[in-house]
């Protein structure tokens, strides 16, 4: 027999022995045959049906329970017709009824066999010809209202940004029309350049090249073909360059370091921590502030260390003769493998 405790403490330790299980409370109960309702105990004969609401029981094949008062309320009227809860008032709501926001009030005459039915605060709307906004209802058979700051505008001639109505010009198309990030401004995206960042609007450049097509805004300079932002700062950005063999750089400009530095020669200067730091040949790197050589050493958590060693976690091992696994340095061998986090045989 499975048999568990009916408890009313909130905190309690469960052991599961076998088919068993036991529960520290209050009341013994076979949990195969009964329930537990807030410290009562029902007979459920097997039931998966019966289900508790608040201190009582109820069968969810014809019943529902309302909360917050946990009112058990049949799911069919006399008519068979679908009853509902009144979410948060524990009221039945007829069939033919809404609950809108605690107010059950009937719904409207039907017009069309397409007419549905919704909530626009308390006031129940038609949704297929009518629009809501924040409470108020209107017209809109043909489903083009929108609703900005608590003004309805048509969506075909306009466009709501932040909480403005922006009409759309006449020459743009409304599919091009959008607002400028969070700003009270629209722009059309095949004419203009958005600033995301100051919500600023730009004439956007004819170019020919296909380079720079997104058309970035920097410091409130549009960018040009082969340009880049780096912290406010226009670049122009190289073509091509390359950091091995005697290959020199090929490119005109400069490149942006995440740190804010601006590197003017790719082959003589790299991004480290700290800025841009000088270098002797293209085989040379930063790690951390230090600059090493690659065909010698190599960098492991901002430390520079011999060629031939690996980072493991925050700990450098020697390929060698050892392996990592799991974070952690551990000998290698051709009878030893890694099953993180053990070693076996």
């Amino acid at each position: 027999m499975a048999i568990s405790r009916c408890f009313v403490i909130l905190v309690v330790i469960v052991l599961d022995i076998g088919s068993i299980a036991y529960v520290s409370g209050q009341v013994s109960y076979n949990y195969n045959t009964q329930i537990c309702c807030n410290g009562t105990v029902y007979t459920t004969n097997n039931s998966q049906t019966i289900i508790c609401c608040g201190n009582d029981i109820y069968d969810s094949r014809n019943y529902q329970c309302c909360s917050p008062q946990n009112t058990i309320v049949p799911l069919l009227d006399a008519k068979n017709n679908s009853l509902s809860c009144c979410n948060g008032t524990g009221q039945i709501v007829p069939y033919n009824y809404l609950c809108c926001n605690g107010i059950i009030s009937q719904q409207p005459q039907v017009v069309s066999s397409s007419d549905t039915f919704g909530c626009c605060n308390t006031v129940i709307y038609a949704t297929n010809r009518q629009a809501c906004c924040n409470g108020n209802v209107t017209d809109d058979p043909n489903q083009v209202m929108g609703c900005c700051n608590n003004v309805f505008f048509n969506t075909n001639n306009a466009i709501c940004c932040n909480t403005t109505i922006v009409p759309i010009p006449s020459s743009s198309a409304n599919y091009n029309y959008q607002c400028c990030g969070n700003s009270n401004n629209g722009y059309d995206q095949s004419k203009e350049i958005c600033d995301y960042t100051t919500g600023l609007v730009y004439p956007k450049p004819n170019y020919t090249s296909c380079q720079n097509q997104y058309n970035q805004v920097c410091n409130g300079k549009v960018l040009g073909p082969l340009q880049q932002c780096c912290n406010g700062i226009v670049l122009n950005t190289p073509i091509v360059w390359t950091t091995y063999g005697d290959v020199d750089h090929l490119g005109v400009g400069a490149i942006c370091c995440q740190n804010g530095g601006i590197i003017q020669d790719p082959i003589k200067e790299r991004c480290c921590n700290s800025g841009v730091i000088p270098v002797d040949n293209q085989y040379e790197f930063c790690c951390n502030d230090t600059i090493y050589d690659s065909r010698f050493n190599g960098c492991c958590n901002g430390n520079v260390v011999p060629q031939g060693s690996y980072c493991c976690g925050d700990q450098v091992y020697n390929s060698l003769n050892q392996q990592c696994c799991d974070n952690t340095v551990i000998s290698s061998g051709p009878n030893l493998g890694c099953c993180a986090p053990n070693i076996y045989f």
